[in-house]
């Protein structure tokens, strides 16, 4: 089974090795502390928080390695997202970071 260091966004607090005990139906990206990280609704109604890097398989491994390229596009994500401007201050580099982040995906 699954597991993350869960966040709670209202004390601040992580709590290690909760499992995930259903299916993720809802991902969205967010930032805690500084670093990537997701807010995953499960299929049972269950909302966790947890950092990119707190999300680890049956074994324990990190599930997104940060070489990872849904990692590199979810900084890219927070980068233009956490700008202010919605790309509108530097287009052209918010048109590169977009077209670079979508030719990695591929």
């Amino acid at each position: 089974m699954e597991t993350v260091r869960a966040y709670n966004p209202e004390t601040g607090q992580f709590t290690p090795n909760t499992p995930v005990k259903a299916p993720v139906y809802r991902v969205e990206i967010v930032s805690i502390a500084g670093q990537i990280a997701f807010k995953m609704t499960l299929t049972d109604g269950t909302v966790l928080h947890s950092q990119l890097g707190d999300i680890r398989d049956e074994k324990g491994q990190p599930v997104f390695p940060t070489k990872d390229p849904i990692v590199r596009a979810s900084w890219n994500y927070l980068l233009l997202e956490n700008d202010g401007s919605k790309g509108v201050h530097n287009p052209t580099y918010t048109r590169a970071v977009l077209l670079a982040t979508l030719n990695a995906l591929e």
